[in-house]
C-alpha cells in the first residue's frame, strides 16, 4: 500500500484513511478526463491510453503537476464545486 506523506513529512499510521471529502477525486484541482490527460501527456498514447481500464481513474493534479490516483489526497484539497 502506498501512503501519502503528511504535511510534516511523516507518514500516517497504516490503518488511517482519509475522509472521502479529502480525496483527489473530489478536489477542484483533479482532472480525470482521458482526453485532457492525453493532451497533457502527448507521449502517453505510445505506451498506453488514458481511456484504458488500467488507468483506474487516475488523473492530473493541476496544482502539483502530478498524475495521481483518485483515492489519494493532500493538504491542498479544495472541494470541487457542485456540478463541476
Amino acid at each position: 500500500m502506498i501512503r501519502a506523506k503528511q504535511e510534516d513529512g511523516s507518514f500516517p499510521p497504516a490503518g488511517e484513511r482519509r475522509s472521502a471529502t479529502g480525496r483527489c477525486a473530489g478536489c477542484a484541482h483533479f482532472e480525470a478526463d482521458p482526453a485532457l490527460v492525453e493532451t497533457a501527456l502527448p507521449g502517453l498514447k505510445s505506451l498506453a491510453s488514458a481511456y484504458s481500464s488500467v488507468s483506474a481513474g487516475a488523473g492530473l493534479c493541476v496544482l502539483h503537476d502530478l498524475i495521481v490516483s483518485p483515492w489519494k489526497g493532500c493538504g491542498d484539497f479544495e472541494k470541487r464545486a457542485a456540478g463541476a
